[in-house]
């Protein structure tokens, strides 16, 4: 597996093309591309694909390639992280990890606004007049209650100004959620972990459990890379275990996530040895794992 971009620096609104080609022997026509993740400052469309294979012989060999176009909305120093291709290798009899390096990414410029239209008069001329009125009885107000003593015409006055400090809130977390990289990945780390493990239900339930094991792995090492701000999926076991013991994980805890990573790659690679008390005490392990790593990070 290669993975190419065509640049690493460009300006808001250009675009940058992520090439990954898969090459080897094999049915690369049934090859789907590697699941990878691009900061959210990305606007990331379908790839186009294309297959160049050789059917000569007994064997079928070739390549297949990728093309990803990325468009940044928002400028600053982004990376996409490693990405990983698992594929069997049935000479040596085991599965293979493929990956890449991280690709760093600097955009520059700023985001292009819209021009303000001047608003123009409508209907009437502008140098039309009204009436006079020439009697008090016309415009007199005696017989209804004032503006002033109804309850709801102060609750509109409030109406615009909550409106704007609503607008202003959403506004500074917004850009909050564009230039602050970590910041926006913390804030994002327990939604994301929720619907890995509702995804994960969903498979269980339908009896996929190689999807199952993956959803969970995603779950807990998405939170953890979330949480600490670091590309999850360049991590070795050892790597992990040594951060969490930098950030105070304590010994026992990393252990159980060992344990439970392990569990997660058996059911990935060995199915059907994963009973369904394996998969339901793995589930329970994820949703326990996730706010207890989150406690001690906090702490």
């Amino acid at each position: 597996m290669t993975v190419t971009p065509d640049r690493t620096e460009l300006q808001v609104g250009e675009s940058v093309t992520l090439t990954i080609s898969l090459a080897g022997r094999g049915n690369l026509a049934t090859l789907d591309s590697p699941i990878f993740d691009v900061p959210a400052v990305f606007d990331q469309y379908d790839p186009d694909v294309s297959s160049l294979l050789d059917r000569a012989g007994s064997q079928l060999s070739g390549s297949k390639t990728f093309r990803y176009i990325l468009i940044p909305r928002s400028n600053g120093t982004f990376e996409i992280p490693a990405i990983e291709f698992v594929f069997f290798d049935p000479v040596a009899e085991r599965y293979r990890i493929s990956s890449s390096a991280p690709i760093p990414i600097t955009v520059t410029g700023t985001a292009s606004t819209p021009e303000t239209v001047s608003a123009t008069t409508n209907g009437m001329p502008v140098d039309d007049f009204a009436p006079l009125f020439v009697s008090a009885a016309e415009w007199s107000t005696t017989d209804q209650t004032p503006l002033h003593s109804w309850f709801w015409s102060y609750f509109l006055v409030l109406i615009p100004i909550a409106a704007l400090t609503g607008a202003y809130v959403l506004s500074k977390q917004r850009n909050r959620y564009l230039k602050d990289h970590s910041w926006a990945r913390g804030r994002r780390a327990h939604p994301l972990s929720k619907k890995h493990l509702k995804q994960a239900t969903t498979l269980l339930a339908s009896g996929n459990t190689v999807g199952y094991y993956e959803e969970l792995e995603r779950a807990v090492l998405g939170f953890i890379g979330n949480r600490l701000n670091v590309a999850e999926r360049g991590l070795t076991r050892e790597g992990l275990d040594e951060l969490l013991g930098t950030r105070g994980i304590a010994v026992d805890l990393r252990n159980r996530l060992r344990h439970f990573l392990d569990a997660c790659d058996q059911g990935r690679f060995a199915p059907s040895s994963a009973s369904p008390e394996n998969k339901e005490e793995a589930l329970d392990e994820a949703s326990i794992l996730i706010p207890e790593i989150d406690e001690r990070l906090a702490e």
